[in-house]
């Protein structure tokens, strides 16, 4: 989400299907996950441990993993 193009329409709250983008009131901007401010709370409450919070770098290995795997 880049700030400093948002209008401040709410189009991309109200289109997206999972609720991910929300409305800042103070800044009157949309915003999208902040990752709770490094503590990121959906994957620490995650019972089954389905969200992991990663690097860039681990994110690429890990998708790059699963590709292989699938590909066999």
């Amino acid at each position: 989400m880049n700030p400093l193009r948002c209008i401040g329409c709410k189009t991309c709250v109200v289109a997206c299907p999972l609720s991910v983008p929300w409305f800042n009131i103070d800044y009157r901007i949309s915003m999208k996950c902040d990752f709770c401010n490094g503590d990121p709370q959906c994957a620490k409450f995650c019972s089954p441990q389905a969200i992991r919070v990663a690097t860039r770098r681990e994110a690429w290995e890990f998708n790059k993993k699963q590709y292989v795997e699938v590909a066999r």
